[in-house]
């Protein structure tokens, strides 16, 4: 549940997590119960818990040496994390078909990943003050890579809700300006079940968008709380700032 919220200025909300905003991107009635109501979460779904092994997975696997890396390392910690229960998808097909897509997509960006540097960041939380909003706001980076580019930040999701990734996007871009101050060179949405790869690079012209959206968003959950029994899940979705991308 949310800790008691100083109020400042900017609103009655003044600190924001990441998978808070997520939260309430899915589903604004959901965050509600959950944060504001201080309602039990349902039992996980096969999506969560999908989610919740990837995570272990990649962070297993981004410890192995670069060069030690291989198929069967890969493969061998897949196994070890990949304890979810079949019956909480719809069929055992289902689960098969899930396992096989997200240990294909996995063992290709593996393949793909660099033989002679280690991510720069590797599941880190920070926190960058926003000043446009009087808002603190905290993200879990969850692989970042330094290139000659500049900064690659790396999201590899089960869920691919485009509502989702414009939320990453917007966030990453103004956190970034903020609290690195600069903004990365390419943010990378990649997921595992389409195998699809949505790639973003933002710009200086982004921010002030990025900053409308900030606001659009807070604006919605300060309502979620100021008003528990307002259901907000028609039309709460950002159409007019979804960001361009290109799918490789």
């Amino acid at each position: 549940m949310l800790q008691s919220q100083a109020k400042l200025p900017g609103g009655v909300l003044t600190r924001l997590k990441d998978y808070e905003i997520e939260a309430w991107l899915r589903s604004p009635d959901e965050y509600r119960d959950i944060y504001v109501l201080g309602k039990q979460p349902t039992s996980p779904n096969w999506r969560q818990m999908a989610q919740y092994a990837v995570n272990h997975i990649l962070n297993d696997c981004h410890a192995i040496p670069p060069k030690q890396r291989s198929t069967a390392a890969v493969l061998q910690r897949i196994y070890e994390r990949w304890k979810i229960n079949p019956g909480l998808f719809q069929s055992k097909v289902h689960y098969v078909t899930v396992l096989a897509a997200v240990t294909d997509q996995l063992l290709k960006y593996f393949a793909a990943q660099p033989k002679d540097t280690e991510p720069l960041l590797l599941f880190e939380s920070f926190t960058a003050v926003i000043q446009e909003l009087q808002l603190e706001l905290s993200m879990i980076f969850q692989v970042a890579q330094w290139t000659k580019e500049g900064l690659h930040i790396q999201k590899i999701v089960v869920n691919e809700d485009p509502a989702l990734w414009n939320g990453y996007v917007q966030m990453m871009t103004l956190f970034s300006r903020n609290g690195f101050g600069n903004l990365p060179a390419k943010i990378e949405w990649i997921g595992l079940l389409s195998g699809k790869r949505r790639v973003y690079y933002p710009r200086k012209k982004d921010v002030a968008g990025a900053v409308d959206y900030m606001e659009w968003v807070r604006s919605g959950m300060e309502k979620t709380h100021l008003n528990p029994d307002y259901s907000s899940e028609e039309g709460h979705r950002w159409d007019c700032y979804m960001m361009p991308s290109i799918i490789q």
